[in-house]
């Protein structure tokens, strides 16, 4: 059981020669918490302890910030549920410790039927709205999302219809976009609907429908030679030559010494 009385906080040591800190031995009081860490501090100096992770509950120990801070924690990474801080103690050695996440996943989705039509949306919001523009259903990967899996969410939420997965088109890098200046990792799938009915998401979407792609192609808002233009192109290759233009297909996999499956995208044979 959790005490403000214990001389050192518990953890957890890593492969890397670095500890994360029990969350549930945190000292609920600030002085508390100040005096049992600088003995923790310490303590895992004398025992070569290299980086020590920190993550702190909310609201709960909110009040617990400023400290870290005054002992040489610095923000890693937040969540609506956790602040979590990085400290290095070596201190004749470079800091090795990984920054905070620098890139995000979106995936977009070219779902082309049996009649050569493709789903498109005009959305409600952001900065094409109101602009005519038609588009292939898009969305951002949430965590422990697959991208497949990302994908199909994203196609049933914006338009209604359920979808398979045929595999992966391209992927576009974009770096400095939006308010935290990360970089955009765009992954471009292609699928065949299972279902046809449009029921448009009302929070997102001004309207859903499926065009012919001939026509979807020679809309005025593609620029030569742009970005989309390609993306374009490269969906069309696939659709043209499936064997030029194969598509890159997952594979699950046993990630070697870790648990779970890791998935690889690959040209070749597999199975969603």
């Amino acid at each position: 059981e959790a005490s403000w009385g214990m001389a050192v906080l518990r953890g957890k040591r890593d492969p890397y020669g670095g500890i994360l800190v029990d969350s549930s031995s945190l000292p609920p009081a600030p002085s508390d918490f100040g005096r049992v860490l600088a003995a923790s501090l310490s303590q895992w100096h004398t025992e070569g302890i290299r980086g020590v992770w920190l993550s702190l509950p909310l609201p709960s120990n909110a009040s617990l910030l400023e400290v870290a801070v005054k002992h040489g924690f610095k923000a890693h990474h937040a969540t609506p549920r956790h602040i979590t801080l990085s400290a290095w103690l070596p201190e004749n050695q470079p800091n090795t410790l990984p920054g905070p996440a620098c890139h995000y996943a979106g995936v977009g989705v070219a779902v082309v039927d049996a009649e050569d039509r493709i789903l498109v949306v005009q959305e409600l919001n952001g900065p094409l709205k109101g602009r005519g523009y038609w588009k292939v259903p898009t969305g951002m990967v949430e965590a422990n999302e697959g991208l497949s899996e990302a994908a199909r969410r994203e196609v049933r939420e914006e338009t209604g219809v359920e979808c398979e997965i045929q595999g992966m088109v391209c992927l576009r890098e974009t770096h400095s976009l939006h308010v935290q200046r990360l970089t955009d990792l765009f992954f471009l799938f292609k699928a065949r609907p299972l279902t046809t009915d449009l029921t448009p998401q009302d929070s997102e979407i001004l309207q859903a429908k499926w065009m012919p792609l001939q026509e979807y192609l020679s809309l005025p808002q593609w620029r030569p030679g742009s970005a989309p233009s390609h993306l374009n192109t490269l969906m069309v290759n696939h659709l043209e030559d499936p064997q030029k233009g194969g598509l890159f297909l997952p594979v699950a996999l046993p990630r070697g010494g870790n648990r779970g499956d890791a998935v690889v995208y690959g040209r070749g044979r597999a199975k969603l």
